[in-house]
């Protein structure tokens, strides 16, 4: 009986340490790359300089679509910048930039998303993105991350 009680007390311990580590966590159970697809979709995150902010990209291969999310790395919340990021793609005919638009800018031309849509987004693509953030600029490689299995 003894050994019954001790097991089951050691047992409801356990569970309320790790049910307190999740609360404290904010993430319930899953990682920061599940967070971003329940937040976005089937989104890819990218990191921006050294824990400057986090970019959020969905990718539509057969739409030749593509549209960034900025966050702030440290709350995952949107970041809002000035100027559109440009995608520097490079491609077998050689290298093309296609430029981003801001969606729902606010009154100041502020957005935290930003979409694209050309016939050289379909498909797998390379390259980087070109952001700046806080006058500072940034180039995010896609590497094979740009995009979707």
């Amino acid at each position: 009986m003894k050994t019954t009680t001790a097991s089951l007390i050691l047992a409801v311990s356990a569970l309320c340490l790790s049910t307190s580590a999740l609360a404290k966590d904010g993430h319930e159970g899953h990682d920061h790359a599940e967070h971003a697809s329940h937040e976005h979709g089937d989104a890819v995150t990218l990191e921006v300089g050294n824990g400057v902010a986090e970019i959020e990209l969905i990718h539509d291969e057969k739409a030749g679509t593509i549209v960034l999310h900025v966050l702030s790395e440290e709350t995952h919340k949107g970041l809002k910048i000035a100027k559109a990021p440009r995608l520097n793609l490079q491609l077998k005919s050689g290298r093309k930039q296609v430029k981003t638009v801001a969606v729902a800018p606010d009154k100041d031309g502020l957005s935290d998303e930003f979409s694209a849509q050309s016939p050289h987004l379909k498909g797998e693509i390379e390259g980087g993105i070109s952001i700046k953030i806080a006058g500072k600029s940034y180039l995010v490689d896609l590497g094979h991350e740009g995009h979707d299995h």
